[in-house]
């Protein structure tokens, strides 16, 4: 009993990826999403995964928050939507690594896809991720109420927490920031089909101001909201957004605002 136990275990750590991914592709995902304890002198900086079903590799760091980031977006497809038409303009706003981006491009590659992400590191990441698929334009900034400055608030943060708050212009950290409105204009977006945001406590800012120039325009939302962050930020997206007629319904950490 104590030899098969192992290996049973070792079945079951398998089995869920496999069966998501089939063989290959699945016992590959395990090995480099999951490295044995005591091999960590031996993890890459970054690792490459290929999915079916996904048209080009994903780049990601073992052993940091894009290991959950993945999972939730190709395993348990968070950012999977059940909609009513063919998205044509969508926007990733607090990108990351680019793993939501890669997923739309995938699901509608017809779709004109703008990301965007503040942080250096990521936005490396960012680039190499999405460099082979011509629908996918990026930009490092942060969404934001209005063009004025901000900076990174936590920059020893983990990878897929960073914030962002109000900065003096002459800041070295300090750079311009991007509402919506503008980077509307900027990529010549006449519609937003999806608006993806999980920016940290942002979102508070953003539907506290200036959403009005936009807001209207915007079909879906896809949203994760940060109360332990920005208090009260539930509160002030929900109470915006119903005065737009907006539906709202949960998936995974994803709050989902539809207009019928």
């Amino acid at each position: 009993m104590a030899v098969w136990k192992p290996i049973t275990q070792r079945f079951s750590n398998y089995y869920p990826y496999v069966r998501k991914w089939g063989l290959r592709h699945g016992v590959a995902a395990v090995r480099k999403l999951f490295p044995e304890a005591g091999s960590s002198d031996k993890t890459p900086v970054t690792t490459t995964l290929s999915l079916p079903h996904i048209r080009h590799p994903i780049n990601l760091r073992p052993r940091t928050a894009d290991i959950a980031t993945f999972l939730a977006v190709f395993f348990e497809e968070e950012y999977r939507l059940e909609l009513r038409f063919e998205p044509k303009f969508i926007v990733d706003g607090g990108a990351n690594i680019g793993c939501v981006a890669v997923f739309f491009a995938n699901c509608y590659p017809k779709a004109q896809i703008v990301a965007v992400e503040p942080e250096n590191s990521n936005y490396a990441l960012l680039e190499e991720n999405c460099k082979d698929y011509a629908n996918i334009k990026t930009i490092k900034s942060a969404i934001w109420s209005d063009d004025s400055y901000v900076k990174i608030s936590n920059a020893t943060a983990g990878k897929s927490s960073f914030q962002v708050e109000p900065a003096q212009a002459q800041m070295d950290a300090a750079f311009k920031g991007l509402s919506i409105a503008t980077l509307m204009q900027k990529f010549n977006l006449p519609t937003i089909d999806i608006l993806k945001l999980d920016v940290e406590g942002a979102e508070k800012e953003i539907f506290s101001y200036n959403y009005e120039s936009w807001l209207d325009r915007v079909k879906v939302i896809v949203l994760e909201l940060h109360d332990r962050f920005q208090p009260g930020c539930s509160e002030v997206v929900r109470s915006v957004l119903k005065n737009y007629d907006f539906e709202m319904l949960t998936k995974g950490d994803n709050t989902i605002f539809v207009k019928p």
